[in-house]
């Protein structure tokens, strides 16, 4: 994905569109709840790592402020950038709301498409 890329979404579960619910590994375009740095976009597309009631990944428990074998809280996600090194995720943020999520993205339109 580059910046300025056109996105194909599936709304959220929540919206009146009857749609399966988010799960691991999906590409979830989110609304930023945090304080982004100066120029950043207002929304980022960030991978799902564990959604509501999931286990939450041991690596992370500890950025989470979650125990060992936690799970995830209900209407939450962990998001992971696919660059770790270069990332603002729930490393730095924590948990996202379900209520940030935009959707799922489901492919890149390349110019002509959109």
């Amino acid at each position: 994905m580059t910046r300025g890329q056109v996105v194909l979404l599936r709304p959220p579960r929540h919206r009146p569109v009857a749609v399966r619910p988010h799960r691991h590994g999906d590409v979830l375009v989110l609304r930023q709840g945090w304080r982004p740095p100066q120029g950043s976009p207002s929304l980022v597309i960030k991978r799902t790592a564990a959604a509501p009631h999931d286990p939450v990944p041991a690596d992370l428990a500890s950025a989470l402020d979650s125990r060992p074998g936690g799970t995830v809280p209900r209407d939450h996600f962990v998001v992971l950038g696919d660059n770790p090194a270069r990332s603002i995720d729930s490393r730095h943020f924590g948990y996202v709301s379900e209520d940030r999520v935009l959707g799922v993205a489901v492919r890149p339109l390349l110019r002509s498409d959109a």
